[in-house]
């Protein structure tokens, strides 16, 4: 869930079943239908604050460099979602390739609202002499597709559905090889 406007909300939460760890009842139901309101909480979002977004992305970069602190500083840089977080984002991807961090930083970088400059920003790494991994490839390769797809939602027709995804997975096929052929260095 993310919140673009400053303002107050409250949240509460329905939960219309219940899955426990094992089968229920004579009939051994896997699950129990019901219906569970929580209370409401209310939570206040503040307008941005470009000082402390300045901070808190220097904070960020203090922690990822630290092994110790790193994966909860991809989490936060993740959660951070501003321009700037975009270009990070798109440059401890690039550099921080072991699990689970280059995880955290992929989760970002496709929940990020900065999207457009992420895909710039991996661009731009692809034609330097920035070392450039096979995931790093697919991951800009499905930046692109999904821009081209973004006013194509998935149809539900089953048959219509899987003439989409051919299209989605050929074009992906296409652009990554395409991103390959631009690379000023060899993907590893």
């Amino acid at each position: 869930m993310q919140f673009r406007r400053p303002g107050r909300y409250v949240l509460h939460a329905i939960l219309e079943r219940i899955v426990p760890k094992e089968p229920m009842g004579k009939d051994r139901r896997p699950w129990l239908w019901c219906e569970l309101k929580s209370n409401g909480e209310a939570i206040e979002i503040l307008p941005p604050d470009a000082q402390w977004e300045a901070a808190e992305l220097a904070r960020i970069g203090r922690l990822l460099e630290s092994d110790g602190t790193r994966f909860a500083a991809a989490t936060a840089l993740r959660y951070l979602n501003t321009s700037d977080a975009a270009v990070a984002l798109s440059r401890w991807y690039l550099r921080l390739t072991g699990e689970p961090e280059n995880s955290e930083l992929a989760r970002g970088i496709f929940e990020s609202q900065h999207a457009s400059v992420i895909q710039a920003e991996l661009e731009k790494a692809l034609r330097s002499a920035a070392p450039f991994t096979e995931n790093a490839l697919g991951t800009l390769a499905l930046l692109e597709v999904r821009k081209q797809f973004v006013s194509r939602p998935r149809p539900l027709d089953p048959n219509a559905a899987s003439a989409w995804s051919r299209e989605y997975w050929a074009l992906f096929d296409s652009v990554k090889t395409k991103y390959s052929s631009l690379a000023t260095r060899p993907v590893h």
